[in-house]
């Protein structure tokens, strides 16, 4: 799940009629803890950027730097609160539009699945995230691919250099945690 999907289903079902801009700052506020100190000032997300940079975070998803900002703020409660404070069919019909996503969604358990989302995008976009199995597979086939491909080709090429490595690496698992270090 990215932001950018996730965005216009919260926003579909949870914005009461607002415009995008307003809605992002709402739900920034609703997985952020601010204190009271902090108010009005520049730390507080009810108050951050141009409404075409949040259209754009709702388009393209959060930037670094933006999910930098706001990572070590999280505190999504509020949001599963204010989910779990819609009625029951609001809920259904928030977890069907994400059942594709998830098939265990149902609207018992919806406000935590999207807590729980928002976290894990903020986490990954900030690049505090470790990659997923799928990422991962795909790094290790990639690393096998271009040792067979490269490997003998730098071992020929630089046997003083490299020759050392081919003595030490045993296994192809070995060589793929090399490559993906």
């Amino acid at each position: 799940m990215d932001f950018k999907t996730l965005f216009p289903i919260l926003k579909k079902h949870l914005s009461d009629g607002m415009n995008i801009p307003d809605f992002f700052r709402e739900l920034m506020a609703m997985v952020t803890l601010i204190d009271e100190d902090e108010w009005n000032t520049s730390k507080d997300l009810s108050q951050m950027g141009t409404d075409e940079s949040l259209k754009s975070y709702a388009k393209r998803g959060l930037t670094k730097k933006f999910a930098k900002r706001i990572v070590y703020r999280l505190s999504p409660e509020n949001i599963v609160d204010c989910i779990n404070d819609r009625n029951e069919t609001q809920r259904r019909l928030l977890a069907d539009d994400l059942l594709a996503y998830d098939g265990t969604i149902n609207a018992d358990n919806v406000a935590n699945k999207i807590s729980d989302w928002i976290v894990e995008i903020v986490r990954r976009d900030a690049g505090l995230v470790p990659q997923d199995k799928l990422t991962k597979l795909q790094q290790q086939q990639k690393a096998i691919e271009m040792k067979n491909k490269y490997g003998a080709f730098l071992l020929d090429e630089e046997p003083l250099r490299h020759a050392w490595l081919w003595k030490r690496i045993n296994s192809e698992e070995e060589w793929t945690n090399f490559l993906c270090l």
